[in-house]
C-alpha cells in the first residue's frame, strides 16, 4: 500500500474516534523537559506537506505527531552521547531508548534534510558500545543498553527488544542511505551475536530475557514486562559458565516476542547485508535464522491452541 493511501486510511479512521481531538490537544501542549526540539531547517510548511487527510482534525494529529513526536525529540548532544539523540519524552524518559527511537528515526526518514540526524542517532548506540566493551568481561561485549541515560544517571545493565537493524531497514526504504547501512551493519551483527550468546544460554535458538544487574524487574523489562508468561520469571546463573563474578543474571524462561523481534531483526540484516554486497554475512545470519525458527516451531507451537507459547528454559516446557 502506498504511504499517503495508508495515511489517507488511517487518518480518516482516527478522525472517527472521540478521544483524537484530546490527544491532539495533548500533542500540542506537552512541554518535554529539554524544551522544544531541534528542527534545523525543516518548517512546519515541510510538516504539512507529508500528510493528505479529506478530515481536518486527523490531519491536524497527524501534522503534530510529527511535529511533537518527532521533531521536537531531536537534541543536541548531551553526555555521555556525543551526537545528536532522540527520548521519548516526559521527566522519566531522558536517555534514547531502543524501540522508541527506531518509530521515530521511521517517521524522520521521511524528511530528506535528516539523514545525517539519524546518523547520529545510530552512533549513540555504536559509542555505547565501545564504552561498555571497555568495562565489561568478553562474553557481555558488544550488548546495547535498553537506553543510554543521560549523565548523572546510572547505566542500565539490560537490553531491550532487538529491532535496532529493523530500525535501519526502514530508515533505508524511506530515504536509500546506503552510508548509514555502511556504518551500522557490523555494530548490528555484533549485537545479534550478543543477543543469541547472552539471552539464548543453552543454545537451542530461543531466547530469554536477562539483565547483568540481577533484578528480576530489569529483565522483565527487556520485553513487555506485564506478559503473563513471565509471572514466574527467575534469574539463574549462566547454565555452563562459570567465572570470576557472574551473577544471577539469565532468565528461566524463553519468551516468544523477542525470539520473533530476532528472526525479525535477522531477517532485516540479511537484506541489508545483501544491499551492500556482503553476501557472507547474509548468509551467517540466514544459519541463524532457519535454527531459530525450527526450534520455535518445534518446541513452542501449540498446534491445540493454535499460538507460540513460551517455554522454560531448561526444559523447554
Amino acid at each position: 500500500m502506498q504511504r499517503r493511501k495508508f495515511l489517507k486510511l488511517t487518518a480518516s479512521s482516527a478522525a472517527l474516534s472521540p478521544w483524537m481531538p484530546q490527544t491532539a490537544a495533548s500533542a500540542v501542549n506537552h512541554k518535554g523537559p529539554f524544551g522544544r526540539g531541534d528542527w534545523e531547517d525543516v518548517t512546519m510548511a515541510d510538516v504539512e506537506a507529508l500528510f493528505e487527510s479529506e478530515h481536518k482534525a486527523a490531519l491536524k494529529l497527524m501534522q503534530d505527531i510529527m511535529a511533537k513526536c518527532v521533531l521536537d525529540r531531536i537534541l543536541p548532544p548531551m553526555p555521555p552521547m556525543k551526537q545528536n539523540w532522540v527520548y521519548p519524552g516526559g521527566p522519566y524518559y531522558k536517555g534514547q531508548w531502543i524501540w522508541d527511537s527506531m518509530f521515530v528515526v521511521d517517521l524522520l526518514s521521511l524528511l530528506p534534510s535528516k539523514k545525517k540526524v539519524i546518523q547520529d542517532i545510530f552512533k549513540n548506540y555504536w559509542d555505547f558500545q565501545d564504552r561498555w566493551n571497555k568495562q565489561m568481561p568478553a562474553y557481555a561485549h558488544d550488548m546495547i543498553t535498553v537506553a543510554i541515560k543521560t549523565d548523572p544517571q546510572p547505566v542500565r545493565r539490560f537490553s531491550q527488544i532487538p529491532i535496532l537493524a529493523w530500525g535501519v531497514e526502514r530508515v533505508y526504504r524511506r530515504n536509500g542511505d546506503k552510508e548509514l547501512i555502511k556504518q551500522s551493519l557490523n555494530r548490528l551483527e555484533k549485537f545479534h551475536d550478543w543477543y543469541w550468546r547472552e539471552r539464548d544460554v543453552t543454545g537451542v535458538g530461543l531466547c530469554a530475557v536477562g539483565a547483568y544487574s540481577g533484578k528480576v524487574q530489569h529483565a522483565r523489562w527487556e520485553t513487555f514486562d506485564y506478559e503473563c508468561n513471565m509471572d514466574d520469571l527467575k534469574l539463574t546463573k549462566h547454565p555452563t559458565r562459570r567465572g570470576p563474578g557472574e551473577g544471577e543474571w539469565y532468565g528461566n524462561i524463553c519468551v516468544t516476542g523477542n525470539t520473533s523481534y530476532l528472526i525479525m531483526g535477522e531477517r532485516s540484516l540479511v537484506r541489508l547485508a545483501k544491499i551492500i554486497g556482503d553476501e557472507a554475512m547474509a548468509a551467517r545470519r540466514q544459519k541463524r535464522i532457519d535454527k531459530s525458527v525450527r526450534a520455535m516451531r518445534e518446541h513452542m507451537w501449540d498446534e491445540k491452541k493454535g499460538v507460540f507459547l513460551s517455554v522454560e528454559r531448561d526444559t523447554l516446557k
